[in-house]
């Protein structure tokens, strides 16, 4: 329930429903009911200790990584997470959580991603953590180490005379 602006002058006397402005570390303002901001753990304690505050400073999350997060909380205010079944039993998103969550977080890079999972962590926003982390499994699943690492652009550590020694040296495990 994204709303445009604060409302001015009285406000209800249910909190449930009144704005909260969120501002990222650039100075970016999100506005949005009570309601949605309390989905995080993170915001919630903020409001608690200070009932009045109706805004909310976010010091280490960027707006363009506070935007999708705010999207996921407006949607998942009315409409409940799926759980996650772990291990992940396949790489196709829209089976394990749903097309709104597959289509969100495939929608995304895999830098924002990383950014979104981090920013959910802060903020205690566990669905949301195990969203993206169901994303980088899925893109892991059934992949070779090759694979994953040219996925995630990771070097490999070892050049292919050290892989080799350690392949015969470590064959009975592998």
């Amino acid at each position: 329930m994204l709303v445009e602006r604060a409302p001015e002058g009285i406000e209800p006397a249910d909190n449930s429903d009144s704005a909260i402005s969120i501002v990222s570390k650039d100075g970016q303002k999100f506005h949005v009911t009570r309601s949605v901001a309390v989905m995080s753990e993170y915001i919630k304690s903020c409001l608690e200790l200070d009932q009045e505050n109706l805004t909310i400073p976010l010091k280490n999350v960027e707006g363009q990584v506070l935007k999708p997060i705010v999207d996921w909380m407006v949607y998942h205010s009315s409409t409940p997470s799926r759980v996650i079944s772990r291990p992940l039993h396949s790489s196709n998103l829209v089976e394990i959580v749903g097309l709104w969550d597959a289509e969100y977080v495939e929608a995304m890079s895999l830098e924002l991603t990383f950014q979104v999972l981090l920013a959910a962590n802060y903020l205690n926003l566990q669905s949301l953590v195990e969203l993206c982390c169901a994303k980088v499994a899925s893109l892991m699943l059934g992949k070779t180490p090759k694979q994953i690492r040219k996925t995630f652009n990771v070097r490999d550590d070892f050049t292919p005379e050290e892989e080799s020694q350690i392949r015969q040296e470590f064959a009975e495990f592998l």
